[in-house]
Order: structure tokens, then C-alpha cells, then sequence
């Protein structure tokens, strides 16, 4: 695989912005699968935590990594418009750029932590741009569906605590509306049985389950460190890659 590091203007955040993309060793055009980070990470984390480059080589995708700070990928004034820098700048960008096939059906988003919330929150708002998320120890509660949330020493909460229950970012809204589009992305999750995030991934899954979106939910033993987002890279590859058309 080819590894290139990419600093380039977003104008959603009005500056540089950084990502990582790896491309397959592959004649022609391939899907894409977006993964992202957590609140202590950056567009390195994937690439310094995990066997990320030895599990994408079984699959033909490219797989980027942005930069998307401690934003929790949402669009605000505490921190920028990250929810457009993902969407619009740094899709625009790769697709202009790279041999990646374009439009909705070559596209999947992934992530841990935080970037598990960005990407579930991403996928299901914007199923038009999406076709599958698959994330690890997901970030999913901002208070309302129990367990700790790394918001409770964020420099920014009191901006975006209550810009995240806000119907434009509270995941159960953003479930209902993939649903009524008629062409929900698929989605997969999974937890650690030890995670402080557990109770949140619980009240996601039973809240799919109510609404009757289809989706996989799986528990594993382990915690909320790399050792466990590692472990579960490779379903979430090989899932994303499904889904895709890798």
C-alpha cells in the first residue's frame, strides 16, 4: 500500500488541515472508508496505534484519516465546522485527488471513542453520503443514555453539551430521519464489556432495536484503551468493505 500524508485548506474551517491516506496497490479506481479518531488523537492515531496498514491490505479500499481535533466532528463555535470539513472538504479533496470511486455506494465511516459518535452521528445524518458505519466503544451518550462521557472535561461543554441534544446531533433523531429516507446506511457497533462507555452502546443498540433500523451489535471483553480498537479493526474492515463493493 502507498501511505500520503495530505495538508490542505478546508474552507469550512478557514485554515490547514491534515489527513492520512492509504491506497491499495491496485489498478483502478476503489471504494473509500473513512476512519476517525478520538478525543486525545489525531490523523496519526490510527496509523501509531494499530496494524491498520497490515489489515487494509485484505481488502481494496483506500482508507483515510483526518484530523478532526477534539470537534467531536459536529459543526460548532467552540470548535469549527468539522461536521462539514468531513463531509464536504476532505470527501471533496480525496475524490479529486485520488483513483477512488465516487458517489454514496463506494463510501463507509468509521471510528473509536469520539470518532465512533462523529462517525455514527455522520453516517446516519447523512445517509446520502454513506453507505455503511461500523465503530468501536462509541462516545454515543452526552448525558441522556447513561455512562461517562470524556464532554464532562472538555474545555468547550458548555457550548456543546447542549448543541449535541439538539435534534441536528442526538443520535436517536438522526436514526429516525436515515430511516424515513428509505435508504439508511448499514451499521454495526461494538463495546468492550469493561468500558465506562458500555451503558451508552446498551441504550444505542435497544433504541435501534425500538425503531426496528437493522444494525449489528457486538460485546467483547476488554476496555476502552487501543488494545481492544485494534483487536476489532479488522470487522470493522471487513464489514465496511462489504458494503462497499471492496
Amino acid at each position: 500500500m502507498s501511505l500520503c500524508h495530505v495538508e490542505f485548506f478546508s474552507r469550512a474551517l478557514g485554515k490547514m488541515a491534515h489527513m492520512n491516506v492509504l491506497l491499495p496497490d491496485a489498478d483502478g479506481p476503489c471504494p473509500t472508508v473513512y476512519l476517525l479518531h478520538g478525543n486525545e488523537g489525531d490523523h496519526q492515531s490510527w496509523l501509531q496505534e494499530s496494524r491498520l496498514i497490515a489489515y487494509a491490505r485484505a481488502h481494496r479500499l483506500a482508507v483515510v484519516l483526518p484530523d478532526g481535533q477534539r470537534s467531536r466532528y459536529v459543526n460548532s463555535v467552540a470548535c469549527g465546522r468539522y461536521e462539514d470539513c468531513i463531509v464536504q472538504d476532505v470527501i471533496g479533496y480525496v475524490e479529486r485527488t485520488f483513483p477512488v470511486r465516487r458517489g454514496r455506494d463506494a463510501r463507509g465511516i468509521g471510528g473509536y471513542s469520539m470518532g465512533g459518535y462523529g462517525a455514527m452521528m455522520l453516517g446516519l445524518k447523512h445517509p446520502d453520503v454513506f453507505a455503511a458505519v461500523s465503530t468501536h466503544s462509541g462516545s454515543y451518550s452526552n448525558g441522556q443514555w447513561g455512562g461517562g462521557s470524556w464532554m464532562d472535561a472538555h474545555p468547550a461543554r458548555e457550548i456543546l453539551v447542549p448543541l449535541l441534544r439538539t435534534a441536528e446531533y442526538d443520535l436517536r433523531d438522526l436514526a429516525r430521519g436515515a430511516l424515513a429516507s428509505g435508504n439508511p446506511p448499514a451499521v454495526r457497533f461494538d463495546c468492550g464489556v469493561d468500558d465506562f462507555l458500555l451503558p451508552a452502546s446498551r441504550h444505542c443498540h435497544a433504541f435501534l432495536d425500538e425503531i426496528g433500523y437493522p444494525h449489528v451489535y457486538e460485546e467483547f471483553p476488554g476496555g476502552h484503551d487501543h488494545a481492544y480498537w485494534d483487536a476489532r479493526l479488522p470487522r470493522s474492515l471487513a464489514f465496511l468493505a462489504e458494503h462497499v463493493g471492496a
